[in-house]
């Protein structure tokens, strides 16, 4: 490679001008409907979870049956089925799989059936008695933090009081005060870890809620986040027992304040995070009331600091010197005016702003369904934050978020029909995109490089992080730092 055709590429991404946010086209399509590699499922499924076990091992999970795939041998083997008991027809669907998840070594699979909740890891199937799991494409919002399991769930098996809670040892140990949400429908939960300091751990938990405020000009979604400490145990043997001490909500916010345009239904998230966790980031995929899609950018530290700043909202009395919401040793033993502020006023004044306050990162009227972002190391080892977006007839953005402005570097079609994408999977080091339909999931690999090998142009032009341009062709920015053939 010459350091002169390596450097042509790395100097001309960096200056070259980035469309308006706001009328954004990609600058390639890519059909690649006959070399990708895709498995289909036992029969079609309305809701799919994925879960990447490892480098070699996929598991795909429909309402009713759960399938390995071998991606080695390109094998596909069925795991479990569940199946609908002729006099429960009409009920079937209450019997359904609703949450696959890697647990340590082992991976978990949950189901309901009439109404009753199971768990099954490797050999061990049992009654999952805290779960009350819900069937549904907002079903299987689960997290695992080290021994202990977050879940939003019904809290009774009717269906009735959908809330978060912590599980430990098959027994829901903490839970949510009934006025805290309306109606809420959970996207994401994250585990906050500040190294050095594991007594501050915080949970947060990415939802939408009805808006309590049914004026006519008032939007019906409320876009929120909200903090639990790790260690919380609930409050004292008087005040909020066995419920969250650490519970508060704050508005996340997305639009354009100066022209009173708002986002305010949330429909996916994405945490990237980062060495430092104050530096961590949080993509919001949100849609409007006029079929408009955005993507908002939060900031976790800024996150932190409105939490342990902010007015609490509706509150003017005098705080007390152990600030509701905080980390602390043993919630038990938290004083009834801390609890009983917290428990009355859980919201936060403050509004939690993206980190170009001003503007989403995107707006488009692609309707946009599901995201996540690639962190990609370019050719000259600067680091991007690649995202990719899941639009309304199944297809797929790849967009570089360069200065916090965005190109689509190309728009993928993993299937030669309209179909509405169910989920995806990243594998960040094999770099490629796990795309599921009803009927199949089909392998992406975002490391096209060959599109982009006519010329140093064409390769400059692509904006694309994970190719480079070594002087004769384009080639894989990985393979050009490490200076092995790609």
């Amino acid at each position: 490679m010459t350091s002169a055709g390596l450097w042509c590429c790395v100097l001309v991404i960096c200056s070259v001008i980035v469309p308006d946010y706001t009328s954004v086209i990609p600058r390639l399509i890519e059909k690649i409907h006959d070399e990708a590699r895709r498995f289909s499922f036992p029969k079609n499924s309305s809701h799919i979870i994925l879960l990447q076990y490892n480098q070699s091992q996929l598991y795909v999970a429909g309402e009713q049956f759960l399938v390995s795939i071998n991606l080695q041998t390109n094998k596909t083997n069925k795991e479990f089925e569940l199946t609908v008991k002729e006099d429960n027809k009409e009920n079937q669907h209450k019997t359904c799989l609703t949450a696959l998840k890697k647990k340590g070594d082992s991976k978990l699979l949950c189901w309901i059936d009439q109404g009753i909740p199971y768990c099954k890891e490797e050999d061990r199937e049992y009654v999952a008695n805290g779960m009350s799991l819900k069937c549904g494409a907002h079903g299987s919002v689960m997290l695992f933090a080290e021994t202990e399991t977050y879940a939003a769930a019904p809290l009774y098996p009717s269906g009735q009081n959908l809330q978060f809670r912590k599980i430990r040892n098959n027994r829901m140990v903490v839970w949510m005060y009934d006025t805290w949400v309306s109606e809420p429908t959970f996207i994401q939960a994250s585990w906050i870890k500040k190294k050095g300091d594991p007594g501050q751990d915080k949970i947060y938990t990415f939802f939408r809620e009805k808006n309590t405020d049914k004026s006519p000009d008032a939007d019906p979604w409320i876009s929120r986040v909200a903090q639990v400490c790790k260690n919380d145990e609930g409050g004292s043997e008087t005040v909020l027992q066995n419920i969250w001490s650490s519970f508060l909500k704050a508005r996340l916010m997305c639009g354009i304040p100066s022209d009173s345009i708002y986002f305010n239904r949330l429909h996916d998230v994405f945490v990237v995070e980062a060495d430092n966790w104050m530096e961590s980031k949080v993509y919001g995929l949100f849609s409007s009331s006029w079929n408009s899609t955005a993507v908002c950018v939060y900031s976790v530290g800024q996150i932190e600091k409105i939490f342990q700043t902010s007015k609490f909202k509706g509150y003017d009395g005098p705080i007390p010197s152990q600030r509701p919401g905080s980390c602390v040793e043993n919630s038990k033993l938290l004083s009834d005016d801390v609890l009983n502020l917290l428990k009355s006023h859980p919201e936060i004044e403050d509004r939690v702003f993206p980190i170009k306050s001003d503007r989403p990162l995107l707006i488009s009227q692609k309707m946009y369904s599901k995201i996540v972002v690639d962190r990609v190391t370019g050719a000259h080892e600067k680091v991007y934050n690649v995202l990719l977006l899941a639009t309304g007839d199944g297809k797929i953005h790849k967009i570089t978020d360069i200065d916090d402005k965005p190109f689509i570097i190309a728009e993928i079609h993993p299937i030669n029909e309209v179909a509405s994408v169910l989920s995806m999977s990243l594998d960040s080091n094999a770099k490629r995109l796990f795309v599921a339909y009803s009927s199949q999931v089909v392998e992406v690999n975002l490391e096209t490089c060959s599109s982009y090998s006519e010329s140093c142009q064409d390769c400059v032009l692509a904006r694309d992080p994970y190719c480079a341009w070594d002087g004769r062709t384009s080639l894989s920015a990985t393979s050009a730092i490490s200076g092995q053939p790609a």
